[in-house]
């Protein structure tokens, strides 16, 4: 059975057509589309033309997961449109002209389908788990296959960029602002049993991993990102930020004007919380999701 998935982000919408056999998904198709959603707001609210684009994005997307032979298909949106005061507009908007219904995640949901991703690919009975986004971030304790704590925070890599920075890339003074930022919003997160690593999810810490392979000529090909090379990654754009800039967006295309912000996110949280750095997992909380999905679809 083959099911699809559409997933909005702030910086990307994607559409992940999967087939399902004996519980094990495998990819058949993947389809990325930029969104920056947070560039469509006006006070707090999705602008008529930011509408319309989320309307043919969808669209599109939609066609595309029809075309791969997909018997179910959902949509979810995590911080962009969680967070949007005319979000019931949206979606009777969605709906009408696409027969869409977006099923909008609240903090608590997005941490736990992360935990549900994390546990598949984690084989530790105790961590600290992160899904860094771009309007948001989950931070989630696990022990013993059991979720102690869980809790979203307004700290995404796009969320903080346009907040803290004012070029092209951050500059260290703006590294620093978004260093004492995060420590004020998570200044109630602790590493209660003293983690040596996070487990990174979401597109910004695979970026970063992306970013570091290609920089280094990685021939490993490792996954673990240490506190000592996010600060070399940091602190590219310190000296000439535009051809920095045109470097990044050679690399990642989606994300060059983001992911500085948000590998300055990650050293701080790993220096906030004393690890030495940061496993990057393939997965996410589309992955959680997709369990959900599946298991309710079964019943």
């Amino acid at each position: 059975m083959r099911y699809g998935v559409i997933d909005i982000g702030s910086n990307t919408i994607r559409a992940v057509a999967y087939q399902i056999e004996n519980r094990r998904a495998t990819k058949m198709e993947d389809k990325l589309i930029r969104s920056h959603i947070l560039d469509e707001t006006e006070n707090e609210m999705l602008t008529d033309s930011g509408i319309r684009r989320l309307v043919v994005v969808l669209n599109k997307l939609l066609c595309l997961l029809k075309n791969a032979d997909c018997e179910k298909i959902s949509c979810f949106s995590t911080s962009p449109l969680r967070k949007i005061k005319n979000l019931d507009v949206v979606l009777e908007s969605v709906y009408d002209t696409t027969g869409i219904r977006i099923d909008v995640l609240s903090g608590a949901q997005e941490a736990e389908y992360d935990f549900i991703a994390l546990r598949t690919h984690v084989p530790e009975h105790c961590g600290i788990g992160l899904d860094l986004g771009g309007g948001s971030c989950q931070l989630l304790q696990f022990e013993q296959s059991r979720l102690l704590f869980s809790k979203s925070f307004d700290i995404g890599s796009l969320f903080l960029k346009k907040k803290l920075v004012s070029g092209l890339l951050p500059t260290p003074e703006e590294r620093k602002r978004i260093d004492f930022y995060l420590r004020n919003v998570l200044s109630d997160v602790h590493n209660s049993f003293g983690a040596r690593y996070l487990y990174a999810m979401g597109g910004t810490a695979k970026a970063a991993l992306s970013l570091y392979q290609t920089l280094s000529n990685n021939k490993q090909r490792d996954t673990f990102l240490s506190v000592a090379q996010l600060e070399r990654l940091s602190a590219l754009g310190d000296r000439n930020p535009e051809d920095v800039y045109r470097r990044l967006g050679e690399i990642l295309k989606n994300r060059a004007d983001t992911i500085i912000p948000g590998i300055t996110i990650l050293l701080s949280i790993c220096n906030l919380l004393g690890t030495e750095g940061v496993y990057v997992l393939q997965c996410g909380v589309r992955d959680g999701y997709l369990v959900k999905m599946y298991e309710k679809f079964q019943k």
